[in-house]
């Protein structure tokens, strides 16, 4: 069971101005912006029903870090200017995002509360991304989905096993 979502539409436009001031329109990522990325996995995000504050933080989740440990904006907002524009709990998403991602790319990651949270904007993270890879990249996507699959929640395990098929389907 999936809670009820009632996106606010002015948290959506706060924060694409946000990135939008950040310059992610002109960052290159996963074969396209990472405007288009981060967007993208908010968009997952949203059709899966998870509350606002864990849309908006999928959509500010490459702010600080990605997978690789690499820095995609040069000048990346601070902590503080997150919490002020966006509020103490999505920060925490977001930050709690980039320590998960570089754990979660080794192999299982024990699940809490927050990690589940962090599981699911993962999740959409690597869907969005293997969705515009190149045809000889998705069987490599594939396997590392399958490695983390392991240490995510069985809710999300599911939405991932519905999403296997098509990725399989395109190579």
């Amino acid at each position: 069971m999936h809670p009820e979502v009632h996106p606010n539409p002015m948290g959506i436009e706060v924060a694409s101005i946000f990135l939008q001031d950040l310059g992610t329109d002109s960052v290159a990522h996963s074969g396209r912006t990472l405007s288009e990325h981060l967007h993208g996995t908010h968009a997952l995000l949203s059709v899966w029903r998870q509350p606002e504050a864990l849309c908006i933080a999928g959509l500010l989740h490459s702010l600080y870090t990605t997978a690789s440990g690499k820095q995609l904006l040069a000048n990346p907002p601070s902590r503080e200017a997150l919490v002020l524009r966006f509020g103490a709990e999505i920060e925490a998403l977001v930050f709690g995002y980039s320590r998960y991602q570089q754990a979660a790319s080794m192999g299982p990651v024990p699940v809490d509360a927050l990690q589940a949270q962090l599981a699911i904007v993962y999740l959409a993270n690597l869907v969005d991304q293997t969705i515009y890879m190149p045809r000889q990249v998705a069987p490599r996507m594939a396997y590392h989905l399958q490695r983390v699959r392991r240490g995510l929640p069985p809710e999300v395990a599911a939405w991932m096993d519905d999403f296997m098929p098509l990725l399989r389907w395109a190579f």
